[in-house]
């Protein structure tokens, strides 16, 4: 571990949301306590893993009811956590810590809007467009409690900035000589906007709304329509789990149907945007928390004059990156193309949204009866350069292209871990195309380049170039350069991320015990 140069391990900032409702969480660990005994994370999981499956699961009830964790998801990112920064300790690794809140699409280049999957707010989103919440009842979130939402993007953005500083040795976190936590952890960082640009949840409803209201879906619920919230609204527990039990019945029926006119695909994505709606709004996740930001904007301050000044990279989001109300379109716009396949949207002069083409439209446009191509629109010009580039460079395209109508769709293969495993690959192709068009110069890295990659980033002329950009390009050479058999699991990079993991799962010798 000699050549580790950082390791940054992307966590969730919903570790802590056991902690009460309206809290301030700071950018540090918290322990767990039985009693007065904080208790170490290896100890609660070795003794879940020495269950039975039923016993464990009635165990990591006790645990959450105990700890007031929502889930298990959150208790187990909770002792992931520790877990890290036991290796941190013990062995003295340059390691750091990014805690996402709620994910979104992209708030910029290359496509605003694009998201990948109906996860967390964007599920929201298609929620309210197919009819989930058919009305006010169904609400479980104060509409006045902040909604802590970050653009994928900005997300991207910290985890890089963060990397480039641990690797670099720039000591950001602010609670290193504070009373509050442990001068011993690794540095935490919060990518959110609670505290920089926070937004409510009705805010996001209305945005959403009136972008609903001009774009009708092609299908809704039966039974169900738009609705506005008022601001003194306080949910009703019973009425929410009655519309949550109707509403459950309506979606199966809905499924079954769809299914047998062979409609699989819109049908997994009901079911899965229902799941997702579940989880979302439910008053267990509604804690109206805020996540401090001290280590963000110390790590923003620290940025170079080329990073901080380039629009490719937004470590905070803030009204001056568009505002919420724009972004919130952008998003729904991008939802609509992977849900409903809809290549139109009203209301674009309230948003970014840009189309994306599929490649073969992209690389082999028409062309007209003269021999000259046919006009396209800026953003399939755009792509068309970008993916000549990242073939010239010999990686993959800037991301998953897709034919019309099947945005979404990659997981046609009934085998589901061939199919996963194939969005993996494609999705780090996809990364180290994006981050190959991002300009960067300096001789050592440089020499790290082939010969004709470092011909093209010369011929860009480029002054300067900040730590992030350089990370950048080297992850995307590390990305794309070939790798041996040896380097990866079970000798194929084929082989399942379970049993890659499998190898990752044992603690450090020698703890401490608490």
């Amino acid at each position: 571990m000699n050549a580790l140069k950082c390791f940054v391990h992307v966590s969730t900032a919903y570790v802590n949301v056991n902690l009460p409702r309206g809290s301030y969480i700071e950018e540090r660990l918290y322990p767990l306590y039985i009693g007065e005994q904080e208790v170490h994370h290896a100890d609660i999981v070795e003794d879940l893993m020495s269950l039975k499956p039923f016993s464990a699961n009635v165990r990591a009830q006790m645990y959450l009811d105990m700890w007031d964790f929502p889930n298990t998801y959150t208790l187990g990112k909770n002792l992931t956590e520790k877990l890290v920064a036991s290796y941190h300790k013990q062995y003295s690794l340059p390691i750091a810590i990014v805690r996402p809140t709620l994910v979104c699409g992209l708030a910029g280049d290359p496509y605003p809007g694009y998201c990948g999957n109906l996860a967390g707010p964007v599920g929201m989103g298609v929620a309210m467009a197919i009819g989930l919440f058919d009305r006010l009842e169904s609400v479980a979130m104060v509409p006045t409690h902040v909604w802590d939402a970050v653009p994928g993007d900005v997300v991207s953005s910290v985890i890089l900035a963060t990397a480039a500083a641990t690797a670099a040795k720039v000591d950001f976190n602010q609670y290193r000589n504070s009373k509050i936590g442990s001068s011993e952890d690794p540095p935490v960082v919060h990518a959110g906007t609670s505290t920089t640009y926070p937004i409510s949840m009705a805010e996001a409803f209305y945005a959403g709304f009136d972008f609903v209201k001009q774009n009708p879906p092609p299908f809704r619920l039966p039974g169900s329509k738009l609705f506005t919230i008022p601001l003194d609204y306080r949910p009703d527990e019973a009425a929410v789990k009655r519309r949550k039990f109707w509403t459950s019945w309506k979606v199966w029926i809905a499924v079954k149907l769809l299914e047998r006119l062979g409609q699989h695909k819109t049908a997994r994505r009901l079911k899965y945007g229902h799941m997702a709606w579940e989880i979302q709004n439910s008053a267990k996740t509604d804690r109206n928390v805020f996540f401090a930001s001290k280590n963000l904007k110390q790590l923003e301050a620290l940025l170079d004059a080329a990073d901080s000044g380039s629009a490719h990279y937004k470590v905070t989001w803030t009204i001056r990156n568009g505002g919420w109300p724009r972004y919130i379109s952008t998003n729904i716009a991008g939802m609509y193309r992977i849900v409903f396949g809809m290549s139109d949207v009203k209301g674009l002069e309230d948003n970014d949204f840009k189309f994306i083409p599929s490649r073969s439209r992209v690389l082999a446009p028409a062309k007209d009866p003269s021999g000259a191509p046919e006009n396209d629109t800026v953003a399939e010009s755009d792509t068309r350069k970008t993916l000549e580039s990242a073939d010239n460079h010999g990686s993959a395209p800037l991301m998953q292209t897709v034919s019309e109508g099947d945005e979404g769709n990659v997981d046609d293969d009934d085998d589901a871990s061939s199919g996963q495993e194939d969005v993996i690959t494609q999705g780090l192709k996809g990364t180290a195309a994006a981050f190959s068009t991002i300009v960067a110069t300096g001789a050592d890295f440089m020499n790290e380049l082939t010969p004709d990659a470092a011909a093209g980033y010369r011929d860009q002329q480029v002054d300067s170039s900040g730590v992030i950009q350089s990370l950048s390009m080297k992850l995307a050479h590390s990305l794309t350069r070939p790798h041996s058999e040896s380097e990866f699991v079970a000798g194929s990079h084929r082989s399942s991320p379970v049993r890659q993991m499998r190898r990752l799962t044992s603690f450090p010798a020698g703890r401490k015990d608490a």
